[in-house]
């Protein structure tokens, strides 16, 4: 073993920081110590997880994730409503009056957002997985209530957080959700174009191809997003 990687296997960060990147979390600068971990440490991480069929990248935006290619550690899936939620919060990030502090971001806020891209209809049938209801009050607290249980897994993989005040504020890392319009001069555009059409992207590898959001289906990957 080298001493780089006998260095950075022996710091008392790497156990969280190895547990962080294995199930899916994106680490940003907003988690200090961390970020600074890895950037430190990233030749080394690198090293180690190429033996487990894993790129460590260091996207541009400036954060870190692991992407599998290999069997050792296998890519997550995110479901339909992560998916959604998540490209939501990209459209969030990349909206110049959320970035300014001028709109701020809630749970009410976000949902609205969908609302408009999606329709309501479609949307609720996305994040109740079909399921309908007669009474427009209750359909109304399910969605809020499945949002939430989307936006804590997505919190959970580094995307987002809760600030005070009932504030949504995204990570650099829901640009991640960008890569599915890579390319594009005005990924803005672009995403929203997606959603409105009710699409989303398989994997990274086929970027491409994009099959319809249906209500039927649980998840689609985005490779080491979760």
């Amino acid at each position: 073993m080298s001493l780089d990687l006998l260095e950075m296997w022996n710091h008392e960060l790497f156990p969280e920081v190895d547990l962080a990147l294995r199930s899916g979390t994106h680490i940003h600068d907003g988690q200090l110590d961390l970020f600074a971990f890895v950037r430190e440490h990233l030749d080394a991480l690198r090293e180690f997880y190429d033996r487990y069929g894993c790129d460590l990248i260091h996207s541009t935006h400036g954060f870190f994730y692991l992407l599998p290619h290999g069997d050792s550690i296998p890519p997550r899936a995110l479901s339909k409503a992560q998916m959604v939620v998540g490209m939501g919060l990209c459209l969030a990030w990349l909206d110049p009056a959320v970035r300014a502090g001028r709109e701020v971001l809630t749970e009410e806020v976000l949902l609205e957002r969908l609302g408009a891209h999606l329709g309501r209809d479609r949307l609720t049938r996305i994040l109740q997985r079909g399921r309908k209801y007669k009474n427009a009050v209750a359909e109304g607290q399910q969605n809020r209530k499945k949002l939430r249980k989307a936006l804590r897994e997505l919190e959970r993989l580094g995307f987002v957080r809760s600030a005070p005040g009932a504030e949504l504020v995204p990570s650099p890392a829901v640009l991640r959700f960008a890569e599915l319009v890579h390319g594009d001069d005005r990924p803005e555009v672009a995403l929203t174009r997606l959603l409105e059409q009710g699409r989303v992207v398989e994997s990274e590898e086929s970027l491409e191809h994009s099959d319809e959001l249906s209500e039927d289906e649980d998840t689609d990957e985005l490779e080491g997003a979760a």
